[in-house]
């Protein structure tokens, strides 16, 4: 049996890492070498060039402030990231979506 790893999205589910061992065997690329080239550039698209630790769409926060270096060096990545992501899809790469799961526990509950 794998290593059981908790997912955190507001919704509590398990997964055994069967799901993420078939993306990974799955997936296709011109542009990525492989699946984890892929998160690593999907990571530094989600990192926030203004403040450490936030999420990418935070523009006021009480966290420590980049500096203009920092910023820069960041924005760099990002828009290399960016154009890499860009031509995987127009390449016709695997399109992996990571977003809201939908609410699978909307479960209305019967009344007596």
């Amino acid at each position: 049996m794998g290593d059981i790893s908790l997912v955190k999205t507001g919704i509590g589910f398990f997964d055994d890492g069967s799901e993420l061992k078939g993306i990974k065997k799955s997936f296709k690329s011109e542009v990525y070498a492989s699946f984890d080239d892929y998160m690593t550039d999907i990571g530094l698209l989600a990192r926030n060039e203004n403040f450490r630790g936030e999420l990418p769409f935070v523009t006021k926060s009480s966290k420590p402030r980049r500096s203009p270096e920092e910023r820069t060096a960041i924005l760099v990545q990002k828009i290399e990231a960016q154009r890499r992501f860009d031509q995987h899809a127009e390449t016709g790469g695997t399109e992996i979506c990571i977003g809201k799961l939908p609410n699978m526990l909307d479960v209305k509950k019967a009344s007596h």
